[in-house]
């Protein structure tokens, strides 16, 4: 078995999609279960810390790690998955699950080549772009104002923690190949499936895009660009935008929920999840789009929604969960950061609107 343990919904639920893409019976849980499943290849649990202020994430990321160790995970393979832009607590989480989970070196890798983020000379790229430069600079919890990623982490090169530089996926594999299983392998989605291919896994031809003929809800909790870049797309696409605090009577088939996070984001979570609740009185949508892991897991919460298992669809960078009750919704999620697949907008728009 192997147990996934990641900083926010959404990056679990990414992880759990490349699993069940690479073969594995996979489970993916909102909070750590009271005992692990059996007879489950691969499960990702949500540790939603990245969201809490400091003292509350380590208090809660230590108890989760007591647990995982009573549990018994040290008997499994751990990964650990933190956030590709290098927000949150990761030094701190980094070093308390090497001494929980008795392990003797850190690999952590959140450099992912295949969407053009990389390290190099220790300076993390997107798109070309040191990431000091880019929005993450402006990111209202963590804002990312340096480039190296020893000084963003605050550690010293050569010490506890291991960054390579990564360039491409030949680069994971390499540093993975001087890795035990003594070691603590934490990182992004890249580094993931390099993992599973390390292990002796190979992907799986991905099944046909499955049957989106229903009305959708699409809730955003991105910022800044992303959230620019959405409204322009459903305006393409012909998709209605609703903001915040618009009415929800009345509502088309089709929807996109916005919220513009550019000020104090204390309780727009929360906001943002009653009116996901509303909403989705209203139109009883069949299938819903999160975007951005802290609302992906406020709106789960709130709606009780607790245990998922994922859809295996073609579509790179975004996972599908069919949510075990009510049964039949589906929920496509993917990390704030990144933007959704403009082919996977088109079948849905398309399937829905004929």
């Amino acid at each position: 078995m192997i147990l996934v343990l990641a900083d926010d919904l959404t990056g679990t639920c990414e992880l759990a999609h490349i699993g069940q893409n690479y073969g594995l019976t996979t489970k993916v849980y909102l909070d750590l279960p009271k005992c692990l499943p059996k007879s489950i290849d691969l499960v990702c649990i949500n540790s939603g810390t990245r969201s809490l202020e400091k003292r509350k994430a380590e208090e809660k990321f230590l108890s989760m790690l007591e647990t995982a160790v009573r549990q018994g995970w040290n008997a499994h393979r751990i990964f650990l998955k933190m956030d590709s832009a290098l927000r949150g607590y990761i030094k701190e989480f980094l070093l308390y699950a090497r001494d929980r989970f008795e392990k003797e070196n850190i690999l952590f890798v959140p450099a992912n080549p295949s969407k053009n983020r990389c390290i190099k000379q220790s300076n993390y790229l997107i798109d070309g772009t040191p990431i000091g430069l880019t929005d993450f600079s402006c990111d209202l919890q963590f804002p990312i104002r340096d480039s190296n990623v020893f000084k963003i982490l605050g550690v010293p090169s050569g010490g506890d923690i291991k960054i390579p530089d990564i360039n491409s996926r030949a680069d994971i594999k390499y540093h993975l190949a001087s890795t035990s299983e003594r070691s603590l392998i934490s990182g992004a989605a890249d580094l993931f499936s390099c993992y599973l291919e390390f292990l002796g896994m190979h992907p799986c031809a991905p099944d046909s895009p499955p049957k989106l003929s229903e009305k959708f809800l699409w809730v955003c909790g991105s910022q800044s660009s992303i959230r620019r870049g959405n409204i322009q797309i459903a305006h393409q696409l012909n998709v209605h935008v609703l903001e915040m605090d618009e009415s929800i009577l009345e509502l088309p088939s089709v929807l996109l929920t916005e919220v513009d996070t550019s000020s104090d984001n204390n309780g727009i979570e929360k906001k943002m999840a009653e009116k996901t609740r509303l909403a989705y009185s209203e139109l009883k949508p069949k299938i819903l789009l999160l975007e951005g892991g802290a609302t992906a897991e406020s709106i789960c919460r709130m709606m009780g929604w607790t245990t998922f298992e994922p859809l295996s669809h073609e579509w790179q960078g975004i996972a599908g969960l069919r949510l075990i009750e009510p049964e039949g919704l589906l929920i496509f999620t993917k990390p704030g950061s990144y933007s959704w697949p403009v082919d996977f907008l088109r079948h849905l728009i398309i399937n829905s609107s004929g």
